[in-house]
């Protein structure tokens, strides 16, 4: 969620509390702005948002309560100890694709996060600091934005299964390539200053990061032992996310110095550039 002040009038903007999934990113985009005017407290709003959460645990609760065939877990646990090998969580730590997929992650977040929640604001706040759209104009967009996110996310999946047969690199060059580029270029007013330009750009923007998510997934999946699968995408998506929450800190500390969104918009060209770099070191795990 991001807030933007403007004459003593706030902005709400929401990603629906869901860093992996557009799907719900956009119906918060679409269902926060309608609460808050009803409401006119961003502090209800956010209370009202998180009831989601509630109701997703208690799904999670209720399903989750019938105990697993204990001769199906014996068996499962054996065969998942038998594809170890020696490899053990520490050692995991120690290889350096693991560090890479993390900082790949960090870029990942920090473009996803910033793009979400920094981009809405620069196209509603008034020029000269942003575009001047307002926030209905800049609403619509970013649900568009995050809902081009979904697609994304299952042609990005076909893209690695079927066109590059299992390789993650493409994929994963090819998002921080579109996200990085589109996104700098909303800074160019010859590019706000045409709505379809501007449109164009940001769903391409936001086509990108969702778009090398399977993929960032699977090499996971396909380097690490299913012993260990769980807290290696534990490690590596939880600590690659404090790079979108690094993005928006600092991010918003450039707003409030410089009073422009430019610098925060540029911070997500650079981790898309850093990204890209590491991707290429992306190697598959020597057995």
């Amino acid at each position: 969620m991001s807030l933007f002040n403007n004459q003593n009038k706030i902005i709400v903007y929401t990603d629906g509390g869901s860093r992996g999934n557009p799907g719900h990113s956009a119906i918060g985009v679409l269902i926060s702005p309608t609460i808050f005017s009803v409401t006119g407290s961003w502090q209800t709003t956010i209370a009202i948002m998180s009831l989601l959460g509630w109701v997703s645990l208690l799904f999670v609760l209720a399903t989750t309560r019938k105990q697993p065939n204990p001769d199906v877990v014996d068996a499962v646990v054996k065969a998942m100890q038998a594809g170890a090998g020696s490899l053990t969580f520490g050692k995991a730590l120690a290889l350096p694709q693991t560090w890479i997929a993390t900082f790949v992650m960090v870029c990942n977040a920090w473009g996803l996060y910033c793009i979400y929640n920094l981009v809405p604001p620069y196209l509603a706040a008034p020029a000269p600091m942003g575009v001047g759209l307002g926030p209905a104009t800049s609403g619509a967009i970013s649900v568009a934005v995050t809902v081009v996110g979904l697609f994304a996310m299952i042609i990005g999946g076909v893209f690695f299964d079927k066109v590059f047969k299992g390789k993650a690199i493409p994929a994963i060059a090819i998002g921080f390539v579109l996200s990085g580029l589109f996104t700098y270029f909303i800074l160019f007013p010859s590019v706000y200053g045409s709505m379809p330009m501007l449109v164009i750009c940001l769903l391409i923007a936001g086509w990108g990061i969702p778009f090398m998510n399977p993929s960032i997934s699977a090499f996971v999946a396909m380097n690490y032992p299913p012993m260990m699968l769980g807290r290696m995408i534990g490690w590596i998506f939880g600590i690659g996310t404090f790079g979108g929450a690094l993005g928006l800190y600092l991010g918003g500390n450039s707003i409030g110095a410089t009073g422009s969104f430019k610098t925060a918009i540029t911070m997500i060209t650079l981790a898309a550039i850093v990204g890209l770099i590491l991707s290429f070191f992306l190697k598959p795990r020597q057995k």
